[in-house]
């Protein structure tokens, strides 16, 4: 996750490993959602991730993480796309495989 600084270079503030294939597409969730991401990869599978920041009272205060809230595995081929809804229809993301599948 690159973030643009104010003298406009950017920084890498995180990265870590997810899939155990080529990685094929990265897609924010709408920010009404909180920092929400999904990945997708020849490995059949799709992953959710969520920035959590440190709390006031938190030793890591003011530090942020990723967390992954879960993998979907439900393909017979690669995961070639994910896309999250339209916020007004709540946080629901899909996918579509190389086996023409949307789920």
């Amino acid at each position: 996750v690159w973030d643009k600084g104010e003298n406009g270079e950017w920084h890498c503030t995180a990265s870590w490993k997810t899939h155990s294939g080529s990685v094929w597409r990265v897609t924010w969730a709408h920010p009404e959602f909180g920092q929400v991401l999904a990945s997708c990869s020849f490995d059949r599978t799709a992953a959710v991730w969520e920035e959590i920041v440190g709390e006031s009272n938190d030793k890591l205060r003011g530090q942020s993480h990723w967390v992954k809230r879960t993998t979907l595995v439900d393909s017979r081929t690669s995961v070639t796309d994910v896309k999250f809804a339209p916020k007004h229809m709540g946080l629901m993301l899909a996918t579509c495989s190389a086996d023409g599948v949307v789920r």
